[in-house]
């Protein structure tokens, strides 16, 4: 769903079986960390995860997964992708509201917001892809991150389809 990985360093939060799961690179390769909770086709979800020192955990609608102890040492690779990395299967949902951030928002069980707040001190990078339209998704940080869509600057098949949430 959205990674920031290659073969042997990073992190990458995907579906496997359903299910959310964080994946990060540690020195003793890639480790998980995954809620029990089975996504629903067709249905919005509110997915998070956070990493600490160590310990990972992923959130489904607020709920918290367990805990998960992995090995400290994350490096993240270059590139930060949606939807998919080349040579791995892409994602087959609709993705809205991302943001990227160097602080831990959420410890316990909360209420998702249905609209992110505004990016802060901590924002390394927050999407909204409202666009509508167009090759890029502009990143509202103050980083200003703007994401290239699809394979290339040009349209191309392997470019996403612009949908407004809920429809």
């Amino acid at each position: 769903i959205v990674s920031q990985a290659d073969e042997t360093r990073g992190w990458a939060m995907e579906l496997n079986g359903g299910r959310p799961t964080l994946w990060v690179y540690t020195s003793r390769g890639w480790e998980a960390a995954r809620h029990s909770t089975r996504l629903s086709a067709g249905v919005w979800h509110h997915v998070a995860a956070t990493y600490n020192n160590g310990v990972a955990r992923v959130f489904v609608n607020g709920q918290p997964g367990s805990a998960t102890t992995l090995r400290s040492g994350l490096t993240a690779a270059s590139q930060l992708r949606f939807g998919g990395v080349p040579g791995y299967a892409y994602f087959a949902g609709r993705l809205d509201d991302v943001r990227i951030s160097q602080s831990v928002r959420y410890v316990s069980s909360f209420t998702p917001l249905a609209v992110l707040s505004a990016p802060d001190a901590n924002t390394l990078g927050q999407w909204e892809f409202n666009e509508g339209g167009g090759q890029q998704a502009a990143d509202r940080a103050s980083a200003s991150n703007s994401g290239q869509l699809g394979l290339s600057a040009e349209v191309d098949a392997a470019d996403p389809a612009w949908v407004i949430a809920g429809r």
